[in-house]
């Protein structure tokens, strides 16, 4: 996979998953996705701006924010290394100088965050040689520190608490079936629409990297309903999309070609599938067999 596909695919839902992480102080901070540190391409994952100082963020996560906050994320096929560490310190170098007049933007008032599934051991070795001082501070959230250098936390998703933090932990493909049933059950409970639209964001994700385990949450009927209702304007979607190509070409096949990338989007069932797009099974596997058929004789 293209690394401009992976950046789509992960840090998309990332940028949500952390706006629900701080949905407590939504209204007290700003978020700045992809934030443009100069006319060039030069970005950070996500900047979040404290509106005011006297705010205080109770989320583990947030509880080293300053005024100025540039979180970097690293997807399961991204290394987070010293090279990485140096790249984002460059960044807030360039965010600092870059402010709108001299100095309105401290030094003291900026902070570095890199989140990333698995533990960093190299670059938590490359500190500690160099007297930075690592600590544990949360369960999963190291604050790294040393006199001149921007307050910073490293941040490990796999080892967050998942009851506190089940939006960060979802980035992951490696979820299982409990923590993908308490996902459907947070995101039951909200109501906030831009909240909803977030954890969308995170549960596609979730659902696209771990099939298996949603399709074994299928087996609960009460739990699937729910995550059919919460995915139902994407499912909508992808019938819409799969009608429309079976319009523009009626042959069957297209219609059968159409179910199957239903089926492995989803997860649903070939009866559901089937039922969606107006075919019934027995017409699907007469269709399946002619063209099988048909391959097989195009090799004689």
């Amino acid at each position: 996979m293209e690394q401009s596909e992976i950046r789509k695919q992960w840090h998309g839902p990332f940028c949500s998953a952390v706006r629900l992480e701080l949905v407590e102080n939504k209204n007290d901070v700003d978020f700045q996705k992809e934030y443009q540190l100069s006319s060039k391409p030069l970005q950070i994952d996500l900047l979040v701006i404290r509106k005011t100082e006297d705010i205080s963020i109770n989320n583990e996560i947030g509880k080293i924010f300053r005024g100025h906050n540039l979180m970097e994320y690293k997807s399961p096929e991204d290394a987070l290394n010293v090279d990485t560490y140096f790249k984002v310190l460059g960044y807030a170098c360039f965010y600092k100088s870059n402010s709108p007049s001299v100095d309105s933007i401290k030094d003291d008032d900026i902070t570095l965050s890199f989140v990333r599934e698995g533990y960093p051991r190299e670059l938590f070795r490359y500190f500690r040689e160099r007297n930075f001082t690592v600590e544990q501070r949360y369960p999963g959230i190291y604050y790294v520190t040393r006199d001149g250098f921007f307050p910073t936390q490293v941040i490990v998703s796999k080892k967050l608490d998942k009851e506190l933090h089940i939006w960060l932990t979802s980035l992951t493909r490696n979820m299982k079936a409990a923590a993908a049933e308490m996902l459907v059950y947070r995101i039951g409970n909200l109501t906030d629409k831009d909240d909803l639209l977030n954890a969308s964001a995170v549960l596609n994700l979730a659902f696209q990297a771990n099939r298996k385990i949603f399709k074994d949450v299928k087996e609960d009927g009460t739990m699937f309903e729910e995550l059919r209702e919460l995915m139902q304007p994407e499912f909508d979607a992808a019938v819409d999309a799969a009608v429309d190509a079976a319009v523009t070409n009626t042959t069957d096949i297209v219609k059968v070609q159409a179910i199957d990338n239903f089926v492995k989007k989803f997860g649903v069932s070939l009866t559901e599938a089937c039922e969606a797009l107006g075919i019934t099974i027995e017409k699907y596997e007469e269709i399946k067999a002619k063209a099988a058929q048909n391959e097989l004789n195009k090799t004689k």
